[in-house]
């Protein structure tokens, strides 16, 4: 009877340090708190500027390339799109924004991220790569830490690399 009690016992921590050895490591969610510098292709557009995202869904976009948008600053709060240059600006609620439009993706890719809505699908290289697992079809890119390095969203095209990321 003792016999069975240790082999039963043996295989038992056996059983406990076998599989607890083969569990992977958890990958860090992507970080939605964040500040870079970015660059997007959007319909053969290039463009550079500033990002504030925030957990809350507020987001911060300054454009500072090309010069004919340079200055322009888009930023959303609790559903309320605020446009401006220089001196002048307007507000509108962001449902009158196109889903297509360049912000409107960026912005749902960021609040997917910020609901945990990002799923891990594998390593390449030090990069860890995601997907959104609702709504918008959309692979993120960051760094063992979570930092975000690049969305790259599809239909229509629209990609973005963050450089300098800081998170808040």
């Amino acid at each position: 009877m003792k016999g069975r009690v240790r082999a039963l016992c043996a295989f038992f921590v056996f059983y406990i340090l076998f599989f607890s050895g083969c569990q992977s490591a958890k990958k860090p969610q992507p970080k939605p708190e964040f500040k870079a510098a970015y660059i997007a292709e959007y319909r053969g557009m290039k463009i550079k500027g500033r990002i504030l995202s925030t957990r809350q869904g507020n987001i911060n976009l300054t454009v500072s390339q090309p010069k004919t948008l340079e200055g322009l600053a888009l930023d959303c709060k609790n559903g309320v799109l605020t446009l401006g240059r220089q001196d002048i600006s307007c507000t509108a609620d962001e449902a009158y924004l196109p889903k297509s439009s360049f912000f409107s993706m960026l912005r749902e890719a960021l609040s997917g991220i910020a609901d945990g809505r990002a799923e891990f699908m594998r390593e390449s290289g030090e990069d860890l790569v995601y997907c959104l697992k609702h709504g918008i079809n959309c692979e993120i890119i960051t760094d063992d830490e979570g930092k975000i390095k690049s969305l790259t969203i599809e239909n229509p095209k629209l990609a973005l690399s963050l450089s300098g990321v800081e998170l808040l």
